[in-house]
């Protein structure tokens, strides 16, 4: 089905990333309380946080619009610095893509609702 989409007007396919909520949670302790990995480990997190995964909000780009990141996006944002191309990472505007499949695992995007990206996988 991924094979047969093909995104236009801007939109991106992507592949969503989710973190682990529980390693997601044990890292922001241990930033803030600036804590060892062997004292986090003692504690139990609640069992909402086991098991689960972050919200969405990242992807790598599988399939791009032939005009994704182009002259509309230009005039709108600037040309300055690079922009993604296939196979990288971008951080995106949650509850603003459009999920194509039953398992949340493909989304579709638009390019002006892309906030960061990082070259590669994260």
């Amino acid at each position: 089905m991924i094979d047969e989409i093909q995104p236009f007007l801007g939109r991106l396919l992507v592949e969503v990333l989710r973190d682990d909520a529980e390693d997601h949670v044990k890292a922001r302790y241990k930033a803030e309380t600036k804590v060892s990995d062997e004292f986090l480990n003692k504690f139990a997190l609640p069992d909402s946080i086991k098991n689960k995964k972050t919200p969405i909000s990242k992807g790598k780009i599988l399939k791009m619009a032939p005009d994704a990141f182009g002259h509309a996006f230009s005039d709108r944002y600037g040309q300055d610095g690079d922009k993604p191309v296939i196979g990288d990472t971008v951080f995106f505007i949650p509850n603003e893509s459009y999920k194509i499949d039953v398992e949340d695992k493909y989304h579709l995007i638009g390019d002006c609702d892309i906030v960061a990206f990082k070259k590669g996988k994260v």
